[in-house]
């Protein structure tokens, strides 16, 4: 049985590589630019796109993985980002990585975690029934580990 891809609509980012849906829209991540769009699930205009509701930065790098808390955005970060651009103050480490916590109004860190043992991320998630608690996937230890934020 064969799966069929329907192209929904563009990204507003070159390199999407995390998305969450919430309430107001869609959040979209760029790994490399690192910012953060919020676009409506709505048709695409006659341009492919949605509309963009916020566009936010973020210190975050080499983005993979995103989550929501109904207050916060959480961004993983795998590393600088030196593959894409210059690093920055702000970048994880080389072959580290961290958990950031962002305003979704603003972009500002609340917060920022190292991921466990170190390493990327390619996916989190908050848990639904145990709140103050992330999912996050180890790649360095190839583990799923439950961290408390």
């Amino acid at each position: 049985m064969g799966r069929t891809i329907e192209k929904l609509f563009r990204a507003p980012y070159g390199v999407p590589n995390a998305l969450q849906e919430v309430e107001e829209g869609l959040w979209i991540t760029d790994q490399i630019t690192d910012r953060v769009a919020l676009v409506e699930i709505a048709e695409p205009s006659e341009y492919g796109v949605t509309k963009l509701i916020r566009d936010i930065p973020s210190e975050s790098s080499n983005t993979s993985g995103m989550a929501w808390d109904g207050n916060s955005l959480w961004l993983a970060a795998n590393g600088n980002g030196s593959l894409w651009r210059p690093v920055r103050d702000t970048d994880a480490e080389k072959g580290l990585g961290d958990i950031l916590e962002i305003d979704p109004q603003t972009g500002a860190t609340r917060n920022r975690y190292p991921v466990p043992g170190g390493g990327g991320v390619h996916g989190m998630e908050c848990d639904p029934f145990d709140a103050g608690y992330l999912w996050i996937t180890t790649l360095k230890s190839q583990t799923l580990s439950k961290v408390r934020v």
